[in-house]
């Protein structure tokens, strides 16, 4: 498995859900495949380029999804991708220990 990720940018935002909401524009290089999450809240992407696959699922260039609190998601890119993120909560890493993804 490699871990071949770049996050570069964390903003917050208020008014939402739950009061305040973490968005990130992330970069995933080709061949990143190790991103183990589990999510406290609901998670928005949209795909700028390239395709990203959450779970079974692949999202390309100019494609939103939305996946559920509660879940556990497994994020890869076998060609990469710049993505923007958005969560209401913190998520857990469940392959490695590292800082929280959103920055809550």
């Amino acid at each position: 498995m490699t871990e071949r990720f770049f996050a570069s940018t964390v903003l917050f935002f208020a008014g939402t859900l739950n009061g305040v909401q973490h968005a990130s524009d992330s970069q995933f290089i080709p061949g990143s495949e190790r991103l183990h999450l589990s999510l406290s809240a609901p998670l928005s992407t949209f795909v700028i380029g390239g395709s990203l696959r959450i779970n079974n699922t692949v999202i390309g260039a100019g494609g939103f999804g939305i996946v559920e609190a509660g879940t556990v998601v497994k994020l890869k890119s076998a060609f990469g991708v710049l993505t923007l993120f958005w969560s209401e909560g913190p998520s857990t890493w469940l392959d490695h220990v590292a800082g929280e993804f959103f920055g809550f």
